[in-house]
């Protein structure tokens, strides 16, 4: 039942018990290794992937004209008229968007004139409307570029917490 062990056997092997260390962190540091960049492939014009595209950048650029009416009806104060408190209240009772949402396209809508780059990026498809929502926060007209080109890497998650870090 009992199984006896010499004391070789209980005796550390090599680092405290641990594997060899791998030869990348021998150094010390670790070793950051990107992944390879895809190569862009030209799409035929009937290939459901680039349709998809199409759509994404006609949807892009819908959510785009929506944001400068936004800043219309901010301009306007229409809002009052439909018994709203201010514009987010009209977005969440006339289009079902929730209210946490409403207000981060009012922001949005308030940035982007100052922002071309990132009103061309939605425009065109290359950044969704998550992405562009987050990024209206805390891009500055010095910043966008930069900032349109980490977005296209990184999750939206990843976008709105680098907001919520800046926001403290």
């Amino acid at each position: 039942m009992f199984e006896v062990v010499e004391q070789a056997e209980l005796e550390p092997r090599g680092r405290e018990g641990l594997p060899p260390v791998p030869p990348y962190l021998a150094a010390g540091r670790p070793v950051r290794r990107r992944r390879a960049r895809r190569q862009q492939v030209e799409l035929a014009p009937e290939d459901p992937l680039r349709q998809m595209d199409d759509a994404h950048a006609q949807a892009g650029a819908a959510f785009l004209q929506i944001l400068h009416l936004i800043c219309e009806l901010e301009r306007t104060r229409r809002w009052k008229a439909e018994g709203a408190r201010d514009t987010a209240h009209l977005l969440c009772m006339r289009y079902g968007i929730s209210a946490w949402k409403a207000h981060r396209m009012v922001a949005a809508a308030r940035a982007l004139p100052r922002l071309p780059r990132l009103c061309e990026a939605l425009e065109h498809g290359l950044l969704g409307p998550d992405k562009v929502l987050e990024l209206a926060r805390y891009a500055t007209p010095a910043t966008e570029q930069d900032l349109i080109s980490w977005a296209r890497r990184v999750s939206v998650t990843t976008v709105r917490r680098r907001g919520e870090l800046q926001e403290r």
